[in-house]
């Protein structure tokens, strides 16, 4: 469920660079594994990521060999406040509440 109540309970250890996604979460974990088995590089999306007290939107770059690449940690997070119009209620969601910024820039070599 994509909501940020559910971040906390959702994340998960995303492996930082060199190590074998396989050591993360299960997201980590599945990318991994299918990486390996296909031969391909994956990009992981978003994956609610666990470290200490804070939580970051990451997405991790997997290596056909199943290992981290990449992580990089969302910078700019949605936050969005559209008041109610006609029969449209109005909308919240605030990514900040919950989410820790990325600070970084990220870049990998890849082989092409």
């Amino acid at each position: 469920p994509y909501g940020t109540e559910h971040f906390a309970a959702y994340g998960e250890h995303v492996p930082p660079p060199g190590q074998l996604a396989e050591l993360g979460g299960p997201t980590s974990q599945l990318l991994s594994e299918l990486a390996r088995e296909y031969g391909l590089w994956l990009v992981g999306g978003s994956v609610p990521e666990l470290e200490g007290n804070q939580i970051f939107n990451t997405c991790p770059i997997v290596d056909p060999d199943g290992r981290i690449v990449a992580r990089h940690r969302k910078a700019h997070l949605f936050d969005v406040n559209v008041p109610a119009t006609g029969d449209r209620p109005a909308i919240r969601f605030q990514e900040s509440e919950v989410l820790s910024a990325g600070n970084d820039l990220t870049l990998t070599q890849l082989p092409w």
